[in-house]
C-alpha cells in the first residue's frame, strides 16, 4: 500500500471548502428561499428533521475521523492487514448500529407512513447503513481530508435539488423523496471514497474483523462519543430552553441564525483536519504543549477571527437590506458571530485531547461545559433574551479550553514525574 507523505494542505483545504460550499452552501441558499417565499412551516418541519437525521449520519461515524486517522498518522510503519483489519472491526460496529437504528426507523415508518418525518427517517437509513462502512476517516490520514471532505457534500447536494421540489406535496411524499435524496448523496458519497482510495493504492483489504478489535475500537469510539455528543445535543437544548423563556417566533430565527454559525465553523473544522496527522507527532512528546497546540493549529484560529468579523458585517447587511423575517434573522446571526472564535478556540484544545488519545478527559469536560452552557443560558436569558444565549455559550466554551489546558498540563506532569521516580528506582 502506497502511503501518502506529501503535505498537501492547500489541496486538501481547497477540497474542503468546494464540498462546503458545494453541499452545504447550496442546501443554504435552497432554505433561505423558503424562508424569503413563505414556505416558513414547511422549512421547519425540514430544517428539524433533517438537522436529526444528519445527527445519525455523523453519530454513525463513531469518530472515524479520528480514530482511523490517528491509526494511520500514529503507526505508519504498522502492515496493511493490521489497518485493514483494524477498519474492518471499527465498521462492522458501526454496522451493527445502524442496522439497529435502521429497525427503529422502519418501526416508527410503518406506525406513520403518511408522515413526513417518520417517511424522511425511513427513506434516509439505507443511506445511514451504507455511510457506517465509510472509509473517510483514512483519507484524512492518508493527508487527502480534502477529498473526504468532497464526497461528504454529496448528501447535500442531493437534499438542495429535491428540498424546491417538495413544499407543495403532501408531507409523506414529501418526506421520502427528501429522504431517498439523502440516501443516494450518502451512498455515492461512500463509493467515491473506496474509488479514491483504490487510485492511489490505499484501499483496506478484506479481512475478517476479530472480536478483540471490536472490543477495542468500540471503547474508544464510546469515549469519543460521550466527548462529542453533548455538544451537538447541547444545541438542541438551547431550542428547547429558548422555546420556553422566549417563545416560538424567537426561537425560529435563532435556529435559522445558529444553522449560519454552525456552518461557519465548518471552515474551522477543515482546517483542523488538516492539522490533525502533525498534530499526532508534535504532541507525542509532551513538551512545549500550549505553544504546539496554537502553532500547529493557528490557521484555525485565524480562520476564528475572519469568521467572526465576517459573519457579524453579513448579519448586519441582511438586518438592513432584507424586510421581514430575514431582517431579523440577520440581527441574530451577528449576536451570535463571536461563538465562530470562542468555538474555535474550545475545539482547538478539544483536538489536543484526541491527538494525545485524551478522549476521556475531552468526553467529561464536554458534559461539563455543555451543562453549565445550558445552565447559565437558564439563569441569563431571561434578562438579556436572545443575548443572554449567545453570551452563556461563548464564556463556556472559553471556560472549557482553559479547562482542557489544566488537565492535559496536569497528566503530562504527572506522567513525566512518574518515569522519574521509575527510572530512580531503577538506578
Amino acid at each position: 500500500m502506497r502511503i501518502f507523505t506529501k503535505n498537501h494542505r492547500v489541496l486538501n483545504f481547497a477540497g474542503l471548502l468546494a464540498g462546503f460550499g458545494l453541499g452545504q452552501g447550496s442546501l443554504f441558499v435552497v432554505q433561505t428561499w423558503l424562508l424569503a417565499t413563505d414556505h416558513v412551516t414547511f422549512l421547519g418541519h425540514f430544517s428539524f428533521i433533517f438537522t436529526m437525521v444528519i445527527l445519525a449520519y455523523q453519530a454513525i461515524d463513531l469518530g472515524g475521523l479520528v480514530i482511523l486517522a490517528r491509526r494511520v498518522a500514529a503507526d505508519e510503519e504498522s502492515s496493511a492487514h493490521d489497518l485493514s483489519t483494524f477498519y474492518w472491526s471499527f465498521s462492522l460496529v458501526r454496522f451493527i448500529i445502524a442496522l439497529l437504528l435502521a429497525v427503529a426507523a422502519a418501526c416508527w415508518w410503518v406506525g406513520d407512513p403518511m408522515g413526513f418525518s417518520s417517511s424522511y427517517t425511513g427513506a434516509a437509513t439505507l443511506g445511514l447503513i451504507v455511510f457506517s462502512l465509510n472509509p473517510g476517516g483514512l483519507l484524512d490520514g492518508y493527508n487527502k481530508s480534502g477529498w473526504s471532505g468532497a464526497t461528504w457534500a454529496l448528501p447535500f447536494v442531493a437534499s438542495a435539488i429535491a428540498l424546491p421540489f417538495c413544499p407543495e406535496l403532501r408531507p409523506g411524499q414529501a418526506g421520502f423523496i427528501l429522504g431517498g435524496a439523502l440516501s443516494v448523496g450518502a451512498i455515492f458519497a461512500v463509493v467515491g471514497q473506496y474509488v479514491i482510495l483504490h487510485r492511489h493504492g490505499a484501499r483496506p483489504l478484506w479481512r475478517r474483523p476479530n472480536s478483540l478489535a471490536m472490543r477495542a475500537t468500540g471503547r474508544e469510539a464510546l469515549l469519543y462519543m460521550i466527548g462529542w455528543l453533548p455538544g451537538q445535543l447541547y444545541f438542541r437544548g438551547q431550542i428547547a430552553l429558548a422555546m420556553a423563556l422566549l417563545g416560538p417566533v424567537p426561537t425560529a430565527l435563532i435556529v435559522y441564525a445558529k444553522q449560519v454559525v454552525m456552518s461557519s465553523t465548518r471552515f474551522l473544522y477543515f482546517a483542523r483536519r488538516i492539522e490533525y496527522p502533525n498534530l499526532v507527532k508534535q504532541l507525542a512528546d509532551g513538551q512545549r504543549l500550549v505553544y504546539k497546540i496554537l502553532t500547529i493549529q493557528r490557521i484555525s484560529l485565524y480562520m476564528g477571527v475572519v469568521g467572526m468579523l465576517g459573519l457579524a458585517g453579513f448579519g448586519i447587511a441582511l438586518h438592513f437590506a432584507f424586510p421581514g423575517q430575514l431582517k431579523g434573522a440577520g440581527l441574530i446571526i451577528a449576536l451570535f458571530a463571536p461563538i465562530v472564535l470562542t468555538a474555535s478556540v474550545n475545539a482547538t484544545f478539544m483536538q489536543a485531547c484526541y491527538a494525545m488519545k485524551r478522549t476521556g478527559d475531552s468526553a467529561w469536560t464536554a458534559i461539563l461545559i455543555a451543562t453549565a452552557g445550558l445552565a447559565l443560558q437558564a439563569i441569563l436569558t431571561p434578562f438579556f433574551g436572545m443575548a443572554g444565549i449567545a453570551l452563556a455559550e461563548g464564556l463556556c466554551q472559553l471556560g472549557g479550553a482553559g479547562l482542557i489546558v489544566l488537565v492535559l498540563s496536569e497528566r503530562i506532569r504527572f506522567a513525566q514525574g512518574s518515569k522519574r521516580a521509575q527510572k530512580a528506582h531503577t538506578d
